[in-house]
Order: C-alpha cells, then sequence, then structure tokens
C-alpha cells in the first residue's frame, strides 16, 4: 500500500464529507423526504468534490502544478455532477412508484441507495479515464465505502445530531477504501523515483494512452521536457513506451525511440526516473519487441 495515495484519497473523502456537510447543516441531508432537494444537491457536491479532488491532490501535492490540478478538478467534478445528481432523482422515483420505501426495510432501502451512488460514480470515474476496467475498481472501493459508511451514518451519528463528525467519519471511510480498491487491483503504474521510501508518488495507467510532457494537457508534466516527450499506450497486457520527440529514451538495456515495457522496466526522461510495473505483463523473453 502506497501511503501517499492512500492519504491523498483519503483526504479527499474528508473534504467531501466535510463538503457534503456545508450544504445542509443540522439536518439530515440524504433522506429522501422533505428534504429532497437537499439531498440532490448534497449528493451532486459530495460526488463532485470526491472525485475531482481525487483527481487533482495528485498533481496539486506531488509536483505542485496548480494549472493541471484545477484542469483535472474540473475534468472529474463536472461528470460527477452529471451522474450523481440523476441517480438520487431515479432512486426518488423508483422508490415511490414502485412503494419501495414503504414495503422494504429501511435498511434495505439505505443499502440500496448507497450502492446505487457507488454504482454511478464508479461509472463516471470509468466515463472520464475511458476504462470499463476503473469504473469496476472505482465501484469496488466505493461499494464497501459508501455501504459502511452511509449505514454507520444513518444509524449512528444522524440520530445522536452529531452532523459534522458524522460526515467527515463518511467522507474519510469512503475515501480511504477507494483509495485500498484502487491500489489493491491496479494492474500497471509509473512509480516516480525522484522520492524516496515508500512515499514515491505513483501514476496510475488507467487509460488507453499516457502522456507525458511540458505541454498543460500532459498526464504528468515535466517541465524542463519537451512539450510532448513521451507517450505510453496499452498494448495487449503490457504498454509501450515510445519517445515523442527526436530523442531516444533511455531504458533499461539501451536507449529506444519505442519499447515494449515490463514489470520493473527503469527510464529516463528530462532528468526524472521512473519504474514501470505491471502485474500482468510478460516477461521479456516471450514479449515481442518494437524496433529500438
Amino acid at each position: 500500500m502506497n501511503p501517499r495515495f492512500w492519504l491523498q484519497h483519503t483526504m479527499s473523502g474528508l473534504l467531501a464529507g466535510y463538503a457534503a456537510w456545508l450544504t445542509f447543516r443540522e439536518t439530515d441531508p440524504w433522506t429522501f423526504g422533505d428534504g429532497f432537494l437537499a439531498t440532490l444537491f448534497t449528493t451532486g457536491v459530495f460526488g463532485a468534490v470526491l472525485l475531482g479532488l481525487g483527481a487533482a491532490l495528485p498533481p496539486l501535492v506531488n509536483d505542485w502544478q496548480a494549472r493541471q490540478a484545477g484542469r483535472l478538478l474540473l475534468a472529474h467534478a463536472l461528470p460527477a455532477l452529471a451522474f450523481a445528481m440523476p441517480t438520487a432523482v431515479l432512486f426518488a422515483l423508483l422508490g415511490g412508484s414502485t412503494g419501495l420505501a414503504r414495503m422494504a426495510p429501511v435498511l434495505v432501502v439505505r443499502t440500496l441507495w448507497w450502492s446505487l451512488l457507488a454504482a454511478a460514480l464508479g461509472a463516471c470515474r470509468g466515463f472520464v479515464t475511458g476504462s470499463c476496467r476503473t469504473a469496476a475498481h472505482t465501484m469496488a472501493g466505493l461499494l464497501p465505502g459508501l455501504v459502511a459508511g452511509g449505514l454507520l451514518l444513518d444509524r449512528f451519528f444522524v440520530p445522536r445530531g452529531l452532523w459534522l463528525v458524522g460526515s467527515l467519519f463518511f467522507g474519510a471511510v469512503i475515501g480511504a477504501c477507494l483509495a485500498l480498491a484502487l491500489d489493491l487491483l491496479k494492474e500497471a503504474w509509473l512509480e516516480d523515483l525522484g522520492h524516496g521510501g515508500r512515499w514515491r508518488p505513483q501514476h496510475l495507467l488507467e487509460s488507453e494512452e499516457f502522456v507525458a510532457g511540458s505541454d498543460e494537457d500532459c498526464d504528468l508534466i515535466l517541465p524542463e521536457a519537451p512539450p510532448q516527450a513521451f507517450s505510453i499506450t496499452e498494448k495487449d497486457e503490457g504498454h509501450v513506451l515510445e519517445s515523442l520527440d527526436e530523442s531516444p529514451i533511455k531504458v533499461t538495456g539501451g536507449r529506444f525511440r519505442c519499447r515494449l515495457l515490463v514489470d520493473g522496466d527503469v527510464f529516463e526522461v528530462a532528468g526524472r526516473t521512473f519504474v514501470y510495473h505491471n502485474r500482468l505483463a510478460r516477461t521479456r523473453d516471450t514479449a515481442p519487441q518494437p524496433a529500438a
């Protein structure tokens, strides 16, 4: 488990819980009764802050890239609003039209609500990254977090009027569960050797193409590199590293313009050293090699 990765996502969940509390204090904003509009607003704010900060905090904390953090915040927060708020409307309509809210036990109804919200936010993150696998991994973390945190909020914190403490606990549990799932289920990632120990930043390779360079639109910003220095493209169960400028990249075993990466490969770009990890990667002996 990467402590930096876990801390960043837990902090995003904690702040999401605080933002949810700010939307409607001293009452339960998650009810679907007379306070439905508050529920709708709180659901959207919580989802937007959770996914937005989850994407924005890594570049902000790791490399102090404020512009990239702001871009990622908007890129994840706006779709989260579009996924989370209609989910609340859909659940309210289904509960009212089918009579589920009246016939089923409260515990079942609330578990269904938190599960549906987890599915919506997981689908949102998969939509943003363009990966069904990412959607599944995100839902695997959000489902236990939202169900456990939500039911504890419903049964313990809300009846005692512990609005702020309950919201912070709720968000922190969700953020920690999401971080745990993403870290345990990750298949490929880059480890930045510029930081020491277990606190090294890691960059998950979740989309089909990961681009690094000095351009602000890159997935990883390297200030000393060309606008687009290299790309890592998914290929079968592995990834291909390709230089996007005229210079080859120093990779384990030589210098290459294009290289099929395997687990443990080390490469250097613009004074930064990265280690490629892939739990599904084949060995160098059996993997076909692109031309150097």
